[in-house]
């Protein structure tokens, strides 16, 4: 009996890591560009409208509601006001299918839904005594709503990203703040000039800038270390001193170390 394959393909590796999940019932006004996604379930608002959410860039403005999930993509600058009225869970998340390069990356806005039954869902399961099968659940609903509102048109040609394979790797596992720009197009054996506008045209952003977006990312991940203090972060990721860290960390994210760890870690 011959068996014949009509058609297969190499599956591209995916990851959904989860970077935080949280509930939370705080006052704060606050702009961040998170480089990772953020997805809310909001349980609450006490039928208020004073807890709102600004696009930064269009600055389309939306007051956040019960019964509503809200999704917004990495490196989208949010301007956020919230008090304690609103009542609600986060899930801060990767989608990666290379180092660096997200599912929703390229993404100019956020996405709401109206779904209450999803959000007592969420609360249900970010409650699970069972905190593995928790995790689990919280996986699987990530996912679902990725699937629902999957990209009809990518932003990026992830087969074409292949080839910088070996420097998406690099710069996600060993970058520092004293990489440079020349030594990732030495490992490619491009000119840096050639090589900048390649990464340029297939990142849509530029060489330095996406090793600043993975240098904010392992930030966010060493502050949330509870043993972790912000001079270490800064001398682990090869800052001059913590003063050149802090002035990157709020330039990239939007809040001072310090505060984005009391804020994570408390």
């Amino acid at each position: 009996m011959t068996l014949v394959i009509k058609k297969s393909f190499s599956p591209q590796e995916t990851a959904l890591n989860f970077v935080d999940i949280f509930e939370e019932q705080v006052e704060f006004t606050r702009t961040y560009t998170l480089p990772y996604n953020t997805l809310v379930g909001i349980m609450e608002d006490e039928d208020r409208e004073d807890s709102v959410i600004e696009n930064c860039n269009t600055r389309e403005r939306w007051v956040r509601r019960k019964g509503y999930l809200h999704f917004t993509p990495p490196n989208l600058p949010v301007l956020y006001t919230s008090h304690t009225n609103l009542h609600y869970v986060a899930i801060h998340f990767s989608f990666e299918l290379c180092p660096g390069v997200d599912v929703f990356s390229g993404m100019k806005n956020w996405i709401v839904e109206y779904s209450p039954e999803e959000v007592a869902e969420l609360f249900a399961v970010f409650h699970l005594e069972d905190r593995i099968r928790s995790l689990s659940c919280l996986k699987e609903f990530c996912l679902r709503f990725c699937n629902r509102h999957w990209p009809s048109v990518y932003e990026y040609d992830f087969q074409k990203q292949q080839r910088f394979l070996p420097v998406l790797t690099f710069v996600r596992e060993k970058a520092t703040a004293a990489t440079e720009v020349r030594s990732l197009a030495a490992m490619m054996n491009l000119r840096p000039e050639t090589f900048s506008r390649e990464f340029t045209l297939l990142f849509k952003q530029p060489p330095k800038v996406f090793i600043q977006r993975e240098l904010a990312m392992k930030a966010t991940y060493l502050l949330r270390q509870r043993n972790c203090q912000v001079k270490e972060v800064a001398e682990l990721l090869g800052f001059s001193s913590e003063f050149y860290f802090s002035k990157f960390f709020k330039r990239q994210i939007g809040i001072s170390p310090s505060a984005y760890r009391s804020r994570i870690t408390t």
